[in-house]
């Protein structure tokens, strides 16, 4: 295995959406670099002597993929010798003050850098190096920022909540919402970027207010029954949107873009309460990671049909038979539906237990992965 040169960085790095672009903070600087050439010290030389293959062998060297397609029954005699570039700057730009943040807009031609000790934003384009974008919220502040799925848009929060603003960077035009709930959580954007859910709180109580991100003018705005609402997240079919309380009420609840309650969940009463939601990505689940470490899910959103997972101290400490594997392993056992698991109550002397939810990409089984990662398991749904 190769690498390349070591590059000086003092801040933030990302990719771009595209896996195009590297983005890396350099003090006040923003260096660009292009991902696809790699440096090496010396040629690498792969021989395929007398190779009898099947159609569609593929090598992989590092993050650089060479694919070789052999025909079936054709014997192949030569050398592939691949040649690596240095990792070279495509764009360098120079800020106001030191980088605290990048992020990147979804199709790859800009990228923003929050200067939040100034506090200022600045945004850049790839194809026009000339253009430059500057955001001032003067004495309000800036505590985040995010792009828009429309890529031609920038959402800031002011510090203490005071106002979310919508930017444009194609007229100038800015929109604001008053009293957010949160600086980078409770804003939540559909699949197809058309419609915004932005978490409020005004007079003691949380609202949730739907936006056009055509036009960002408010669709319609309606109050949640939260007492300190934490999150919010659209389904992926963008039919419905599941909020949930802070820890210290256990609360999901699942609202038509309407206002309408059309699911409500409480597990417990006593005790700290919802710590994580996830949906399925065909929207036909969801499950919710509680500070019980007791994994639920919903078989459908609509339906009481709750489902219950416990990771015990011993999966998560990795403790088992065989001690000399250690924590980092995988392992797993083939067991008879339905499956009865133990439920176990988390220490009372120590807080935050380590637990977090993710669905795999084609919806149909779950992870429970432990915070920090030591072990990952796998559910089967059906």
């Amino acid at each position: 295995m190769e690498f390349t040169d070591a590059y000086k960085q003092t801040g933030p790095c990302c990719f771009s959406p595209n896996a195009l672009f590297l983005a890396v903070a350099v003090d006040y600087r923003l260096v660009i670099r292009d991902v696809l050439t790699l440096k090496v010290p010396s040629l690498l030389q792969i021989s395929f002597e007398n190779i009898a293959s099947k159609t569609g062998t593929g090598f992989t060297f590092s993050t650089f993929k060479v694919s070789v397609l052999l025909l079936p029954g054709k014997i192949f005699t030569q050398h592939l010798i691949i040649f690596f570039l240095p990792l070279q700057v495509v764009q360098l730009f120079s800020c106001l003050d030191k980088i605290s943040y990048i992020e990147w807009a979804l199709d790859s031609e800009y990228i923003l850098c929050g200067l939040y000790k100034k506090p200022l934003i600045q945004a850049w384009s790839l194809t026009q190096p000339e253009w430059t974008c500057k955001i001032d919220e003067g004495p309000a502040g800036i505590a985040y920022a995010r792009w828009s799925p429309d890529s031609r848009h920038i959402l800031t929060t002011t510090d203490f909540q005071l106002r979310l603003t919508v930017w444009s960077l194609v007229n100038t035009a800015c929109v604001h919402v008053q009293w957010p709930k949160h600086n980078s959580k409770g804003v939540s954007f559909t699949k197809d970027g058309r419609f915004a859910a932005i978490c409020t709180r005004r007079d003691c109580k949380d609202y949730i207010n739907l936006l056009s991100c055509h036009t960002w003018e408010i669709m319609g705005v309606f109050s949640v029954d939260t007492l300190d609402l934490a999150d919010i997240e659209w389904s992926p079919d963008d039919s419905a949107i599941v909020i949930w309380d802070s820890p210290l009420e256990y609360k999901v609840l699942i609202y038509s873009p309407d206002g309408r309650c059309l699911f409500r969940y409480l597990a417990y009463e006593s005790g700290l309460g919802v710590k994580s939601v996830a949906w399925s990505p065909c929207g036909q689940f969801l499950a919710v990671g509680s500070y019980d470490q007791m994994l639920r899910e919903v078989d459908e959103p609509l339906q009481l049909d709750m489902s219950g997972l416990c990771l015990d101290d011993d999966f998560m400490q990795g403790n088992s038979e065989n001690s000399s594997e250690g924590p980092y392993r995988v392992r797993y056992k083939l067991m008879e539906l339905p499956i009865s698991m133990p439920s176990q109550k988390p220490p009372v002397d120590k807080p935050n237990p380590k637990q977090g939810i993710e669905y795999a990409p084609y919806g149909r089984s779950r992870s429970s992965p432990p915070f920090p990662l030591t072990s990952l398991d796998w559910f089967t749904k059906r």
